[in-house]
C-alpha cells in the first residue's frame, strides 16, 4: 500500500508499507508505531538537506 506524507514543502512516497484492511469496505489503515516510522525518518531526512 503506498503512503504519502508532507512535511512542509518535502513530499515523502512510500510503497509497499504493511497496512490493515477492513473485511467489510476493504479502507486501509496503518499501523501507528509504522507512521511514526516514516514520519520520523521523514522529518530527519528533511531537517538534513
Amino acid at each position: 500500500t503506498r503512503y504519502i506524507h508532507q512535511q512542509g514543502d518535502e513530499l515523502l512516497i512510500v510503497e509497499e508499507v504493511p497496512c490493515l484492511r477492513c473485511d467489510y469496505c476493504g479502507e486501509e489503515y496503518f499501523d501507528i508505531s509504522t507512521l511514526k516510522k516514516i514520519e520520523t525518518d521523514h522529518l530527519a531526512l528533511a531537517t538534513q538537506a
